[in-house]
C-alpha cells in the first residue's frame, strides 16, 4: 500500500492506494486528478506526483504522468 499525492493548480488529491508498484499508484492518482478536472482538460501532464510506501519515513519518489483524452496513462521520466 502506498500514499500518493498530487497538488496542482486546480486540484489536490491525496490517497492511500493499494497497488503493487509506486508507478501504478502514480498512474491511479493522475487519473483521479484528470477526472476531477474534466471536462476542462483534453489531455494532462501531471508533474510532481509524490509516492511513498505507507508507514515509511523515506523521502517520496516523484513521478510525472501523462494522460491522453482516452484516459490512457504513461509514466514519463522525471
Amino acid at each position: 500500500m502506498f500514499i500518493a499525492s498530487y497538488k496542482g493548480h486546480h486540484c489536490c488529491v491525496r490517497e492511500h492506494i493499494e497497488s503493487s508498484t509506486p508507478e501504478e499508484a502514480a498512474m491511479i492518482i493522475a487519473l483521479k486528478a484528470y477526472n476531477l478536472n474534466q471536462p476542462s482538460l483534453v489531455t494532462g501532464l501531471f508533474r510532481g506526483i509524490k509516492v511513498r510506501p505507507l508507514g515509511s519515513k523515506k523521502k517520496s519518489a516523484v513521478y510525472t504522468v501523462g494522460v491522453n483524452s482516452a484516459g490512457q496513462q504513461k509514466v514519463l521520466p522525471t
